[in-house]
């Protein structure tokens, strides 16, 4: 009794673990969704002013043949280059369809297993397994080997390649202490990280303004007060010290050793991506405060490192779900 109790199967404890498996594409669905509806909102509403501006215009004889003409192809080329963000979006659509059929395909093969002894069961297992070892690739930068992996194992809709794609290439710009790519993402998911209280967009405009300050250029150096004016000083309630520090190293020079701000003018070799990812899903987002910002550029460990794993945590924790998370093997 004891021994059928234990090989008995529940599908919905797996269904509980592997939630995230359904979750990411129907968030890429939501955001698609929400690019096209964006697209004709604003294209429509261009077209509208033009075309009333145009038929105003040819009412009242105040503007030429030719010009009306203009304006009409150019509210037809608006059209047409609608129809192709359309398109993409509607092709976007379909194969997130299609990764979700083969998704909930996969996980419904556990209604036919009734035991954990069950051949089927050993083997939906190994594809599970073979899923998370593709996760484990992805997460750690091996890009081109997890690729490998899920084509081998026709596994390709089982996986979420696209987005560690995405991680991956913000991570690269950080390391080349570029923070475009991140600020890109930040103001995609604006709404989220204002809902969570993220600190994120302040920090990555912290590095941005230290980047600038480190050179000591007096171009720069005028561009770093410009920058810090348009978006740290909106942050002065927020973060005060931080931002009495931010002053403080246009006056101190990059080789300077007091308190709290240390060598800026020194870079540092990249430390293991994987040292900096294993935080918990449920950590507070605010768990690493602002002032880090400043160690990150001055201290002795790599200046650029601890953005990376706040923007791979904060994906993970937008995209998939506070509480919910594939788990490391």
């Amino acid at each position: 009794m004891a021994d059928h109790i234990t090989s008995k199967l529940v599908p919905e404890s797996h269904l509980i673990l592997d939630q995230p498996l359904l979750r990411l594409p129907y968030e890429l669905l939501r955001k698609n969704f929400k690019s096209a509806h964006f697209n004709v909102e604003k294209e429509s509403a261009a077209v509208k002013s033009s075309l009333r501006d145009t038929a105003n215009a040819a009412q009242t004889a105040s503007a030429s043949p030719e010009e009306v003409l203009k304006n009409v192809d150019s509210m037809v080329a608006r059209m047409r280059g609608l129809k192709r963000k359309l398109v993409a979006c509607s092709e976007e659509e379909a194969r997130i369809h299609k990764q979700t059929q083969s998704r909930i395909t996969h996980l419904g093969e556990l209604d036919s297993m009734q035991s954990l002894d069950d051949v089927k069961y050993e083997e939906w297992s190994r594809t599970r397994l073979d899923r998370l070892l593709v996760d484990y690739l992805l997460r750690n930068g091996y890009k081109d080997s997890a690729i490998a992996l899920a084509k081998e194992k026709h596994i390709e809709d089982l996986v979420d390649v696209d987005t560690f794609v995405q991680m991956t290439r913000i991570r690269d710009s950080l390391n080349k202490r570029k923070v475009t790519e991140a600020l890109v993402w930040c103001n995609e998911n604006k709404k989220e990280l204002r809902r969570m209280e993220s600190n994120l967009e302040f920090m990555l405009r912290f590095q941005q303004y230290i980047e600038l300050v480190r050179t000591q250029d007096q171009a720069k150096l005028l561009e770093s007060i410009a920058h810090a004016k348009k978006f740290l000083l909106p942050f002065k309630d927020t973060y005060p010290k931080e931002l009495q520090q931010a002053w403080g190293l246009l006056a101190l020079p990059p080789s300077t050793r007091a308190e709290g701000y240390g060598p800026i003018s020194v870079d540092h070799p990249s430390e293991p991506l994987h040292a900096n990812t294993q935080q918990s899903p449920r950590s507070p987002i605010r768990s690493t405060p602002p002032h880090c910002v400043i160690s990150w550029s001055v201290s002795a460990q790599n200046p650029i490192m601890p953005l990376i794993s706040h923007i791979i945590h904060f994906t993970y924790i937008i995209v998939l779900d506070n509480n919910l998370r594939v788990p490391y093997l």
